[in-house]
Order: C-alpha cells, then sequence, then structure tokens
C-alpha cells in the first residue's frame, strides 16, 4: 500500500498473489496501477547468482502467468515484463543471445496474455572486471546492441538497471593487518575486517581484486589473506604482494562500490563496523565513522 501512497509509478510483480494484493490496493484507493509482469525463464546454459536456469524466488514462469486471470484484475494496468536471471557478464554476444531469447518468448506471452508489451525490463547484468585478465563492457557497444533490437522487434521501450555497472569501480575497501604468520607452507596474512565488510567473496567465490597500500620496491610472493571471522570462510583470496608488507600495512581493495558493506554480515561475532568516506570535488566526507562493538551493543 505504501507504494501506492507513494506515488510510485510502475510496479513490478513477482506472483499472481502480489497481483491480487495490489489490485485491491488499487480499488481501495479508486487508482490504476501500471504493472510489469516478472518473468522467470528455462535456459540451458547454466546457473547464475540470479538464477539462470535453477527455479527461484524471482517471478514465476511462462506457464504460471498463462494460469492467472490477469484480465480480472480491473486496476492493473499490465505495460510489459521483467525478465533478469543473469548477472555481471563480460561477453557482449552472450548479452545479445540472452536479450533476444528474452524477446521472443516475452512476445508471445505478450499475445497469450492479451495485455501490451510497452516496456521490456531487461534487468542488469552488464559486469564489471574483477582479474586482470577481464575487459570492461563499453555501453556503447552495448547501446548498439539495444539499438538494434530495439528496431528489429518494434519494441517501444527498453528498461535496464546498471547499479554494479556505474557504481561498483567507484569503491575501494581498506583494512589493516593484524597478523602475519606461515602456516603449513602458506604465507598468511590476517587483516582486522574479512567477509563481515566484503561478503561477496564468500557468495560467489571470486576476489576482490587488491594490493599493498604501503609503496615498496621489494619483490612479490603470494600471501593468503583472511579476515578475523572464526570460519575458513573467511578467505578474501591470494594475492602477490609485498615481501615486506607487516602488522598495521594496509590492504586495499578495489571494485566494492556494488557488492562490499551493503551486501556483507557487519554484526556477525560483534566485530567492528567499518567506517565510510566519501572522496567527491576535492571533499573529504565521513558519513559514517568506524564502530567497535561497544558503540551498538550498549
Amino acid at each position: 500500500e505504501h507504494l501506492v501512497k507513494s506515488g510510485v509509478q510502475t510496479i513490478v510483480l513477482e506472483s499472481e498473489n502480489q497481483a491480487l494484493w495490489l489490485n485491491e490496493v488499487a480499488l481501495s484507493h479508486q487508482k490504476k496501477i501500471d504493472c510489469l509482469l516478472r518473468v522467470q525463464l528455462d535456459w540451458e546454459q547454466g546457473s547464475s547468482v540470479l538464477g539462470g536456469n535453477e527455479i527461484t524466488p524471482f517471478g514465476i514462469g511462462l506457464d504460471e502467468w498463462k494460469d492467472c486471470e490477469i484480465s480480472s484484475l480491473s486496476q492493473l494496468n499490465i505495460v510489459g515484463f521483467h525478465v533478469f536471471q543473469w548477472g555481471n557478464i563480460l561477453d557482449i554476444s552472450q548479452l545479445e543471445i540472452i536479450w533476444t531469447k528474452i524477446i521472443n518468448e516475452l512476445q508471445i506471452l505478450a499475445k497469450s496474455l492479451q495485455v501490451k508489451l510497452d516496456i521490456l525490463d531487461l534487468g542488469g547484468g552488464l559486469g564489471i572486471p574483477y582479474t586482470e585478465n577481464e575487459k570492461p563492457i563499453l555501453f556503447s557497444d552495448v547501446h548498439k546492441i539495444l539499438v538494434k533490437l530495439k528496431k528489429k522487434y518494434q519494441l517501444n521501450k527498453i528498461w535496464m538497471e546498471l547499479g554494479r555497472y556505474i557504481v561498483g569501480e567507484c569503491g575501494t575497501y581498506f583494512t589493516k593487518i593484524i597478523d602475519k604468520k606461515n602456516s603449513r607452507g602458506k604465507d598468511i596474512l590476517v587483516c582486522e575486517g574479512g567477509i563481515n565488510h566484503i561478503a561477496r567473496v564468500a557468495l560467489v567465490n571470486q576476489a576482490f581484486p587488491a594490493n599493498s597500500f604501503k609503496l615498496s620496491q621489494q619483490k612479490t610472493k603470494p600471501y593468503q589473506v583472511h579476515g578475523p571471522l572464526c570460519t575458513a570462510l573467511d578467505n578474501l583470496g591470494t594475492f602477490d604482494l609485498p615481501q615486506d608488507i607487516e602488522i598495521g600495512d594496509w590492504i586495499q581493495f578495489h571494485q566494492t562500490g556494488a557488492y562490499g558493506f551493503t551486501e556483507s554480515m557487519p554484526f556477525f561475532l560483534c566485530h567492528g563496523l567499518a567506517g565510510e568516506v566519501v572522496y567527491f570535488g576535492g571533499d573529504l566526507m565521513i558519513p559514517r565513522p568506524p564502530k567497535n562493538s561497544f558503540d551498538w551493543m550498549i
């Protein structure tokens, strides 16, 4: 109900229940609401953190939407569909294949449901590189494909969600080394923060790129870097770092602007909370200073 009251223009519906509930709210407010139906498609290209070919809670399938009595929901104006099942893709040709499949299947669904396909929300999925051998996507190339598909399939509006692609490279996470040791032939660094601050490493088994913040002319060697948590999952990756790196030095992790602190579990085991520092236009701001457990447990 708060979405209707706040004036949100278009609402994405994830299920038949949500469609029924929204229709009831719209009736009570005597409003007609523009909606997109979120669709979960079948794929044959493996899994993704957003599902891929797996069954997920995101939307419902083609057949399930066909079984819904959409025409009976008098206050809902279905203006299109939303499909988003693949994330962090760096291959522009793969994006075109995915988007082409989405368009073909949703045009058929629109005819079956006798609803408009005025808006097609392709979600996001544009990746950013996390390793040196990966190349970034140029949005000019993305734009060419979208224009081509829009013309070919006579689409009116294409929406996209570009969160990670826009802000991912803008974030850097700094953490201090609190221990240095060798265990069973491995050089190990333990840091003040770990997956309690940047959980993506554990969730997708892919490290953020990292380097020593201290300038050094020493040769590098591989260090296995961990956070302070009492779980082996708190492994931030293995990196080539200067041999003279010491306790008290800092490591900086890059590309953390999208899936960093906001995705993490900061209160896990009562370790310190990361601060937030913003540098913009020559100004340095600290909207959220670091905190230890005493600050938020009492």
